[in-house]
């Protein structure tokens, strides 16, 4: 209810604050004086209220790592299962008659889910002493400088006993750290990272503290700041090393989990199943992470080779030549599987693709028709790659990111599906759906009630198919095989009627 009151108090201000400025500049002057002191009020008073805050939920949190751990049985990681993709079938010929106008039956209609709002939790309150030293993590070819207590790197945990982890976590908690937690939040809003590149921030902060020989230290430490930072959480250890358990809002695969109080906390240093300690409690009030991506995180450029793609196809016009950023192709190398096709396709492209793509595309579709348009895009998606299954290239079921297309020399048809679906509602706007068929994605665009060829009905509005692995495939034709499936319908935004 504050925040609300707050930011509605905000915006009425602002607005106020406009009238003000043409009305009365000097009045305006006191406005924004007062508006000013206001807001430091009331940051001031949050970042005060958590500071208390955290001081219990630390203390309270050391007692129970001081409690007996709990032995449990780690699970073998779930394997993302492979799915039977289909071959490049022959296409239309010129000269055959147009595709049938066939309503596709669908068995569910599933909404993918956005990216919750990144986990943010106040300001911490520095003092000086708290930031007298410093250290640099590599973070994806980026040198950033992160802030500590002088003295603080000598803060070691003797061995991995209840006693001892408890008495370390009271002293990470006495302020020698708050700089560092600071500064990886900082750097979270700073690089727009999601939640699973955060945990990887904190790795590196906390192994760049203690140094990669000393993992315990590290992950006692990299739990502390994603706790401060408002990360739900537990801590385990197995043969005298400590390990994170942390829960997710999806399945991820290949990583191993526990089962603890009905969700999967996966252990994400890549151990394997076995017997785990495991401390009976997780921070007070942490929040899931997300395995879903609001936006691209904004990482150092480093310029892959330009290649040429398109230029085949019904539109041999539509053809454009970009790299990629190798820092991200890297970032999603190491990124969770995961079967949340919203991860994929809301995720959108990196500004630097964008800015090679979306200038050279506009171009080219300008002044057509919307189902022109879509077709254009169609044409390209199908034509600007090479085929390949994922068992094929990598060895296992991988899908890609809409950036990883551009890098890697061959994708299939969820990869370019998702691709797809970023372009069409980009670049022009209208609404997609994803076609979910057991062993195959593909999408229907609304292009209205008069574009015949296959389609789904949804709220009295028509999706006409449009699939990128179809080569030579228009509007409206779907590959023959799953003409007569039951699909899926994976919902990427609200359908209205009409």
């Amino acid at each position: 209810m504050r925040r609300f009151s707050f930011w509605f108090l905000l915006f009425f201000l602002l607005d106020h604050a406009v009238l003000c400025a043409q009305e009365d500049p000097d009045g305006y002057a006191a406005f924004r004086r007062q508006y000013e002191q206001e807001y430091d009020d009331f940051r001031r008073q949050r970042m005060e209220e958590y500071a208390a805050f955290r001081r219990e939920a630390n203390e309270q949190y050391a007692q129970w790592l001081g409690e007996r751990w709990v032995v449990m049985k780690a699970e073998e990681g779930l394997t993302l299962p492979p799915q039977p993709k289909p071959p490049l079938p022959l296409v239309q010929k010129e000269g055959d008659l147009p595709p049938r106008d066939v309503a596709l039956p669908y068995t569910a209609i599933e909404d993918l889910k956005e990216a919750p709002e990144s986990i943010d939790v106040p300001d911490l309150i520095l003092t000086p002493q708290q930031t007298e030293d410093e250290v640099v993590v590599d973070f994806y070819a980026q040198k950033l400088t992160l802030r500590l207590a002088r003295g603080a790197s000598a803060l070691r945990l003797r061995s991995t006993t209840e006693r001892d982890v408890r008495e370390t976590w009271t002293k990470f908690s006495k302020g020698g750290y708050d700089a560092l937690v600071q500064d990886c939040m900082t750097q979270k809003k700073r690089q727009h990272l999601c939640d699973w590149s955060y945990i990887q921030l904190c790795h590196g902060a906390a192994l760049s503290v203690f140094g990669s020989n000393s993992t315990n230290d590290a992950v006692l430490l990299q739990a502390f700041l994603l706790t401060q930072s408002g990360y739900e959480l537990r801590l385990a250890e197995a043969d005298g090393r400590l390990s994170l358990l942390i829960p997710f809002d999806h399945t991820i695969y290949n990583y191993s989990y526990l089962t603890i109080d009905e969700k999967r906390y996966y252990v994400i240093d890549g151990r394997k199943k076995g017997q785990f300690r495991v401390v009976d409690h997780g921070f007070p009030q942490g929040s899931r992470s997300s395995i879903l991506i609001a936006r691209q995180p904004q990482l150092a450029m480093k310029a892959t080779a330009a290649r040429t793609f398109g230029g085949d196809g019904r539109y041999p016009e539509m053809q454009v030549t970009l790299g990629t950023n190798l820092n991200l192709i890297d970032f999603y190398s190491h990124y969770p599987l995961s079967d949340a096709w919203s991860s994929y396709a809301r995720a959108s492209l990196s500004e630097s693709t964008k800015a090679k793509l979306y200038p050279a595309l506009r171009t080219l579709i300008a002044g057509k028709s919307k189902q022109k348009a879509t077709d254009m895009l169609l044409d390209f998606v199908q034509h600007a790659f090479d085929y390949k299954t994922d068992i094929e290239q990598f060895g296992h079921e991988r899908p890609m990111f809409g950036d990883e297309s551009f890098f890697y020399p061959y994708n299939d048809c969820e990869d370019r599906s998702i691709l797809f679906v970023i372009l069409v509602r980009e670049l022009l706007g209208l609404d997609v759906v994803l076609l979910h068929y057991p062993g195959h994605l593909a999408t229907a665009v609304d292009l209205g009630p008069s574009v015949q060829g296959d389609h789904v009905t949804l709220k009295g509005r028509r999706f006409t198919v449009c699939d990128p692995t179809y080569l030579g495939a228009t509007l409206g034709e779907s590959m023959p095989q799953f003409k007569g499936q039951n699909v899926k319908i994976l919902l990427l935004d609200e359908i209205e009627s009409k």
